[in-house]
């Protein structure tokens, strides 16, 4: 499918073979392909991950990679996006933050993420962050050990929220994944104190040198994206 593109940044268009130009910020009613080929197309023109060296355009602020050297990971499913989220994005004290959506092999009920959906979604996010859409609707397990260390950043950190950082030991190859972070930002989720104690001193006996900062509650630990599907 070919897809052309005019224009850059806020104003970027797109269309496909001879379909009228769309802004890809107000985009038509879209078909799975089509909707896969600008998640990939986005994701191009973001070379500080592994593979890619030539981008072909400027993107919107939002979908543009961070000029900083110093990053911040926010991996999740996000289906649907809640106040839970966007308390993890407010309350995480770093200069760029990147958005990373993707399928969760643990949750075997999420739907398909939407371009609509990545839209509305992007109206919650502050200036300092961006969203990454390479992973998006992948048929298979994505572990974030197989992509963050290879990503080009000289500086980088992750943030999860508590209900993820007490399975955190479980995670494929979690040593290596530790070993390429300065910093992990945990975000309460109602989680006993005595649980995230013992599993601070875990992380720390596997990463001895990684900085772990619990950051402050807030007044949606309840909320979960797998309630509100129901």
């Amino acid at each position: 499918m070919q897809m052309e593109f005019r224009n850059s940044g806020e104003d970027l268009e797109l269309r496909f073979e001879v379909s009228d130009w769309f802004s890809l910020l107000n985009p038509p009613a879209l078909s799975k392909i089509q909707e896969s080929h600008i998640f990939k197309f986005i994701a191009n023109q973001w070379t500080h991950f592994d593979g890619i060296n030539n981008p072909k355009v400027i993107l919107p602020r939002i979908f543009s990679q961070p000029e900083s050297q110093s990053i911040c990971f926010y991996p999740g499913s996000f289906n649907p996006w809640h106040e839970g989220h966007q308390a993890c994005v407010d309350l995480t004290p770093v200069e760029s933050l990147v958005v990373v959506p993707d399928s969760n092999p643990w949750k075997q009920d999420d739907r398909l993420i939407t371009l609509k959906t990545i839209l509305d979604l992007m109206k919650a996010l502050p200036q300092n962050t961006s969203l990454y859409p390479g992973f998006i609707n992948l048929e298979v397990g994505n572990p974030t050990v197989s992509w963050l260390p290879q990503t080009k950043w000289s500086k980088r950190s992750l943030c999860i929220g508590a209900d993820s950082f007490v399975n955190l030991e479980k995670w494929k190859e979690v040593k290596t994944l530790l070993n390429c972070l300065e910093t992990l930002y945990v975000v309460p989720r109602n989680i006993v104190d005595q649980q995230m104690t013992q599993t601070t001193q875990i992380i720390q006996n596997l990463c001895p040198a990684l900085k772990i900062e619990i950051l402050a509650h807030h007044q949606f630990e309840n909320v979960s994206s797998t309630d509100l599907r129901k």
